[in-house]
C-alpha cells in the first residue's frame, strides 16, 4: 500500500499479487458467490464453511486452487 503516480496526480493504493488474485476472484464469481482462495481458507480455518471448486484459470495466475463460502456450518 501506497502512493502510486506523480506530482500531477498522485492515488493511494494497493498493489501486488494478494491484490490481483483478489481482483480476479471478484471478476469471477456469480452474483451472490464469494470466492476465496486456498491461503483465506488455511487462515481462517472453522470460521466459516467453504466448498472447494476445480481448479479455476485466472488471467495472469494460471490454475489457482479456489473455495467456494457457503452460508452454513
Amino acid at each position: 500500500m501506497g502512493s502510486v503516480g506523480s506530482s500531477d496526480r498522485m492515488d493511494y493504493t494497493a498493489i501486488g499479487p494478494a491484490v490481483n488474485l483478489g481482483s480476479r476472484l471478484c471478476a469471477a464469481a456469480e452474483a451472490g458467490q464469494i470466492l476465496l482462495c486456498a491461503d483465506t481458507v488455511s487462515r481462517i480455518g472453522a470460521l466459516v464453511a467453504a466448498r472447494p471448486l476445480p481448479p479455476m484459470p485466472l488471467k495472469g495466475l494460471g490454475e489457482v486452487t479456489v473455495y467456494e463460502m457457503r452460508s452454513e456450518f
